[in-house]
Order: structure tokens, then sequence, then C-alpha cells
């Protein structure tokens, strides 16, 4: 797996190198399989996702909880 950062890749803003590490280490399944090729720094993995894509995840958490609680008081009054 090759987590280092590599700065001469152009177009790679801090969106797409934390989509590119969320996607290989949301593979591993096991780290006893896990090998690196080069040794890492955790500046080779401090990126974060688009303030957009945080904003809609949180807007889908909100509706995640308000259908749940629909769908829990749906349940009292049923039974």
């Amino acid at each position: 797996m090759d987590l280092k950062d590599d700065n001469t890749i152009r177009g790679r803003d801090s969106h797409r190198k934390f989509c590119s590490l969320y996607v290989q280490l949301s593979r591993i399944k096991s780290l006893d399989r896990l090998h690196l090729f080069q040794c890492i720094q955790m500046s080779d993995l401090n990126f974060q996702p688009h303030p957009d894509m945080l904003a809609e995840m949180s807007r889908l958490q909100t509706l995640q909880e308000q259908t749940l609680e629909k769908w829990e008081a749906e349940l009292q009054i049923g039974s």
C-alpha cells in the first residue's frame, strides 16, 4: 500500500488525497496483511474531505435521526 504523500502529483488537492487514503485503508481486512511501500509520517495522512462533503454528511445524519424518531413514534402508536 502506498500511503506516502507525493507533492509532485498535480491536481491532487486535500479532498482527493483524503478520498484516496480512505479507499485504500477501508479495504484492509486485517492489519497482519498490511504492507507499506515506504515509511510514513502523520503528515502523509493529514487530509480532510471537502467542506461540502462534511456538510452533506451532517445533513444526512440529521435526516437519519429524524427518520428513526418518526419510525419509533409510529411503532409506539401502532403497538
